[in-house]
């Protein structure tokens, strides 16, 4: 009994050494392949010097994460979120100036593969003109106008299933509640600074019928309401109010007659002819493709003879610039367009026809000087264009990118008084530049 101490561990030592030595070896688990995707469409957007958004669209593959390289090693990795027809992925890195890096997309494990897809030589740079600064936020706009002096700007938040009717002071930069559930927000027009026009589906208690809506001219202040015409609810057809005047379009069975209204003398003028299509909302005139309205002779012509394909987008009265581009759709590889400057009636400058890209110009433009601002968007490719601002020097003829901006719903921009005013889905910004 006393040696039985020694021989315990001694067993206990053999047992578990029996047992290891039983266990069958676990096998090594087995890498998946790479393979490398020849094709892809991306879009690159810097966010800041330290933010890139990269997006993949249209693919059938299941990205996973990026991963930043240099040099064959990987310096970061971010995850990709799934969106509705794009995988996004912010990727936050102290990024170098003057070096190269290597992007590369991974997707999930797919039967034992995992694909990739490689960015080479990508080179960050976060282009900043201008000072942002949100005026006022939106959930939804319905629609919105700015006053014929530049001054205010009136619009519908759409909140809950409820029109609220707001004004905004552009230069105190005070936004006022002027109705918590307005009628109808899907047509505000701006007559003055202190009146809108707008149209309501209902009149006095009763529903209108089918396609009728009421033009009502409204004081939000004192609440005083005027009927102004009946017209369609075809509201994306409607003009702004330029020099008192506003075309209206007439119900559909008349689908290319528009009525033109006075709306403090109250005449009406019946315009006939091929305007089916919405009036763009520019600031200073009325425009019907490539012509603009002539308010004595009450018709519309053509100030410039513009090349094939070529669309007017804004013509200055006062000055020797105007706006325009040439823009084909190519069913099959979409839209391509060029800017076109035109001095003095002639074409005074182009560039080339390129795929997939969007020109913007502001709605109230400042030409002053020899500088056109612009925004341009491009469709995703596999060769990386940047949405943003861009600025086009008239004394040489070159266009530079000076403000990445990748936000799709720029496209209601005013160039007044030093800044941009940006209406845009969630908010309206005043753009300054920096000093």
């Amino acid at each position: 009994m006393k040696n039985l101490g020694f021989w315990i561990p001694v067993f206990l030592f053999l047992l578990l050494n029996c047992n290891q030595r039983e266990s069958p070896p676990t096998p090594l688990e087995e890498l998946p392949a790479i393979e490398v995707l020849n094709s892809l469409d991306v879009k690159l957007a810097p966010l800041s010097d330290t933010e890139l958004k990269l997006s993949a669209f249209f693919s059938d593959k299941d990205f996973r994460k990026l991963r930043i390289e240099w040099q064959g090693q990987a310096l970061d990795s971010t995850s990709f979120t799934k969106e509705i027809v794009s995988y996004e992925a912010i990727l936050n890195f102290p990024f170098k100036e003057n070096t190269f890096y290597d992007l590369v997309l991974e997707t999930r494990p797919e039967r034992d593969t995992v694909y990739q897809y490689r960015i080479e030589d990508y080179q960050h740079q976060f282009l900043s003109a201008f000072r942002y600064e949100a005026l006022v936020d939106i959930q939804i706009l319905t629609d919105f106008d700015i006053s014929p002096s530049g001054k205010t700007i009136y619009f519908c938040d759409f909140v809950n299933n409820i029109f609220i009717l707001k004004k905004l002071d552009i230069t105190s930069g005070q936004v006022t509640i002027l109705d918590e559930n307005f009628e109808n927000g899907n047509l505000i027009r701006a007559i003055s600074d202190e009146e809108i026009l707008y149209g309501a589906t209902k009149l006095e208690g009763r529903s209108l019928q089918g396609d009728s809506m009421a033009l009502i001219r409204l004081n939000p202040v004192t609440g005083e309401k005027v009927l102004i015409e009946d017209a369609t609810y075809r509201w994306q057809s409607y003009s702004r109010i330029i020099n008192g005047y506003m075309l209206v379009p007439n119900p559909r069975f008349s689908p290319n007659i528009y009525s033109l209204l006075h709306l403090d003398s109250g005449t009406k003028t019946i315009l006939e002819g091929n305007m089916a299509y919405p009036l763009d909302a520019y600031f200073n005139q009325f425009y019907l493709g490539n012509q603009i309205f002539d308010f004595e002779q009450k018709m519309f012509f053509a100030p410039l003879s513009l090349l094939d394909n070529n669309s007017l987008m804004y013509y200055d009265e006062d000055g020797p610039y105007s706006l325009a581009f040439a823009f084909i759709h190519n069913q099959f590889q979409g839209p391509t367009s060029k800017i076109q400057i035109y001095k003095e009636g002639d074409l005074f400058y182009e560039d080339n026809f390129q795929d997939g890209r969007i020109i913007t110009y502001p709605k109230q433009p400042d030409l002053s000087g020899d500088k056109v601002l612009l925004y341009q968007s491009f469709d995703p490719n596999q060769e990386i264009f940047y949405d943003g601002y861009y600025e086009l020097d008239l004394s040489n003829k070159t266009l530079r990118l000076i403000q990445h901006d990748d936000d799709v719903f720029v496209k209601y921009d005013f160039q007044l008084d030093g800044q941009i005013i940006s209406v845009r889905a969630n908010g309206i910004y005043s753009l300054r530049r920096f000093e």
